[in-house]
């Protein structure tokens, strides 16, 4: 129940205006104490959300929400906001099923002027509202709240060229913590921390604006012609030197970002200033939280965590994640291969190359917020003879589409691209799926796909990945690797205690060396899985399960698990451990269906062939992907198999709602119906609809 505080007694965004400054600062308490209650039973971002607070309380006194339009960049900015514009009460649920979103949602309440997930759109999206309200004879005030190195991305700087050009009236809010996820890098940040050590405050209110612009006929040609005048006299002075004024913004700062006073100051005396002005503005990020102020790298985004004691970066082997495996054995490859470097876009930590990055610092590149560049520049040193890595999520991997396909496929370069958060991911929404690499990345031309489904699996195609001269996608998840070790299976015992041994020669291919495997296209193994140990559902199994030895012509694609004549199954990457178990839940039941399931590893290219062979049994197939079903990997086999195999009965299972909001992972997985329970009832239908279609032919034959 929530508790009576100053917080909770606000009966709107307007009360926040009339308190006194020594309120004020026990409201910028009480939020505090808020966000951290909250985010450490949910989840969320807490050293972000820490730094805003007196920023976001002294910008709801100053300016006339929501007429007066404000842009969060990035949006995991926005906790406090989202508490004093109305949602307190929701605000237990945030980024929970059916809660209130991390981000702002322009859904969720007028406050939100602009959805943002991605960074560095604020700036972009402030010119657009901007230039409508000049259309429209509106003269209230358009701000965009940036910060976490989002002012570093190209996006952002083309937006504040074009402002500057034309004048717009727009504010920019430099929120700096010097912080991206990881410590900021690169040139603007260095100018940044230049401009940190000026004195320069603002010495006047711009009041002979309002005055002179109140002269008829003259008034506003003459405030243009003294702005003009003083441009030309900063050029003689050390403004001249800092870019945003360069760009055609007045810049204001620095000031402490935790100083209602001087916050408020500042903010009233540029609501007086038209044409494009940018205050920089420094926080710290974490403030308020002991461990978060000393560590905001492991307090951007956090998991839930006992607030006493603090999140904890500990790692247990049995329960590594894909990142932490993908680090590892980058660290490995590093040891071997001095022509392998790595480039990251502020998400070392993320992305599993924190150690990496220490070990290896001549050959770790972290560029900021720039994938676009982190992509071009991989195809120039690709180029050059080296084999980079280049470490991205999924969803920010979006934004380089257009490098990856220009300058690295068509030119046919050794780059990876090691595709983190791959998939479903819990907690942020729509904006941070990472579902739509397949569909863009299977159309890209020279491109090998990977999608591994176990911690060795990843291994294995990292190292295949370093010896082939041409361009690797390697998407997997945000969740734990299974460790099941195909090269330790000896003998799969399943439920009903039949052995199934692997012959001499497929236990010989287990051990061969990865590499070696690959490029003379053995299938790695042809059964997956310890059945007894991987399937919580093993002990209903009532089917025998067959071992078979097959071989690849292609490269490392699928593993035949389970061995059957009722209907063929293709389950992508990790999806194959919830459709195994749905197999074997099928299987067991009365009607003893046989299944033939793949484990597909490769989507491009894909081992058509062994499909075909199957589905001539079969003449049945279900495809299972975790991302976009319209236009993904399943539409992909359909379309060739509907040209190939006429006749056969295909359908896939992927996400169809792309707009779905928080919820974890495994709640997504259950909702586009990719659990093991959904998927054995897909399998079902799919069998049943095909039996009965076959049976009404051949009795009108």
């Amino acid at each position: 129940m929530q508790q009576d505080t100053l917080l909770s007694s606000l009966k709107s965004v307007d009360d926040i205006a009339t308190l006194s400054y020594d309120d004020k600062e026990v409201l910028a308490e009480d939020i505090r104490r808020q966000i951290i209650d909250t985010v450490s039973k949910t989840g969320g971002h807490l050293a972000p959300n820490l730094g805003v607070v007196e920023l976001t309380i002294a910008l709801l006194s100053v300016f006339d929400v929501p007429k007066d339009s404000i842009v969060f960049d990035v949006g995991h900015q926005c906790y406090s906001w989202k508490m004093l514009t109305g949602r307190l009460n929701a605000f237990s649920t945030l980024r929970q099923k059916d809660g209130l979103s991390g981000f702002p949602k322009r859904e969720e309440s007028p406050y939100d002027a602009f959805n943002t997930g991605h960074s560095s759109t604020s700036i972009s999206a402030c010119a657009g509202i901007a230039r409508a309200k000049r259309l429209r004879g509106d003269t209230s005030r358009t701000i965009a709240l940036i910060g976490d190195g989002a002012i570093e991305n190209g996006l952002a700087l083309e937006a504040l060229s074009d402002i500057g050009e034309h004048e717009d009236n727009v504010l920019v809010i430099l929120n700096d913590n010097q912080m991206c996820i990881d410590r900021a890098a690169g040139g603007i940040a260095n100018h940044l921390d230049h401009l940190r050590t000026s004195t320069r405050y603002l010495r006047m209110k711009p009041v002979w604006e309002r005055r002179l612009n109140k002269i008829p006929l003259v008034g506003h040609s003459v405030v243009r012609q003294l702005a003009r005048l003083k441009r030309r006299w900063r050029t003689f002075r050390r403004e001249s030197s800092i870019i945003f004024e360069q760009l055609g913004f007045r810049y204001y700062g620095p000031v402490d970002g935790h100083d209602l006073r001087e916050l408020e100051r500042h903010l009233q005396a540029l609501c007086l200033v038209r044409g494009p002005v940018l205050l920089h503005v420094i926080t710290q990020k974490g403030k308020g939280y002991a461990p978060a102020e000393e560590s905001p790298e492991d307090y951007h985004g956090v998991s839930a965590f006992d607030k006493e004691e603090g999140v904890t970066t500990e790692r247990t082997e049995d329960a590594l994640s894909f990142s932490e495996v993908f680090g590892d054995t980058m660290m490995d490859i590093a040891a071997k291969r001095r022509d392998v470097a790595v480039i990251v876009a502020a998400m070392a930590r993320g992305t599993g190359l924190s150690l990496f990055a220490e070990t290896y610092p001549e050959r770790f590149w972290d560029v900021g917020i720039a994938e676009e560049h982190a992509v071009t520049m991989a195809a120039g040193m690709a180029s050059a003879g080296i084999h980079p890595v280049v470490a991205l999520y999924s969803t920010f991997l979006q934004r380089a589409f257009d490098e990856m396909l220009h300058d690295v496929c068509l030119q046919n370069l050794p780059v990876i691209f090691a595709v983190d958060r791959a998939g479903l991911v819990g907690g942020d929404g729509a904006t941070h799926q990472g579902l739509y690499d397949l569909a863009y990345a299977l159309t890209l031309p020279n491109l090998t796909v990977f999608a591994p489904s176990t911690a060795p699996d990843l291994r294995k195609t990292l190292k295949w990945a370093v010896e082939h001269d041409g361009p690797v996608l390697i998407r997997y998840p945000k969740s734990a690797a299974s460790l099941i070790d195909l090269s330790q299976i000896a003998d799969v015992t399943c439920a009903r205690g039949q052995t199934i041994a692997l012959r001499p020669e497929g236990r010989k291919m287990l051990q061969d060396d990865a590499t070696d495997a690959l490029e003379k296209g053995h299938l790695i193994a042809s059964t997956t899985f310890d059945i007894s140990s991987v399937l919580k559902s093993s002990n209903d199994c009532q089917t025998d399960v067959k071992a078979v030895d097959t071989k690849d012509e292609s490269l490392f694609l699928l593993r035949r698990v389970l061995l059957g004549n009722d209907l063929t199954v293709v389950a992508l990457g990790p999806c194959v451990l919830e459709a195994l178990q749905a197999c074997q839940r099928l299987m067991s039941e009365k009607s003893a269906y046989t299944i033939e399931l793949f484990s597909c590893v490769s989507a491009m290219p894909f081992d058509y062939k062994s499909v075909i062979h199957s589905i001539h049994k079969t003449n049945k197939l279900l495809i299972i992907e975790d991302s976009v079903e319209r236009g993904g990997f399943g539409s992909m086999i359909a379309a060739e198999l509907a040209r190939r195999c006429p006749g056969c009965f295909v359908n896939y299972a992927g996400v169809t709602h792309l707009t779905r909001g928080a919820a974890s992972r495994e709640e997504l997985i259950a909702l586009e119906k990719l659990d093991a329970t959904n998927l054995k009832k897909r399998m079902r239908q799919l069998i049943e609809m095909a039996n009965d279609a076959e049976s009404s032919l051949c009795a009108w034959s």
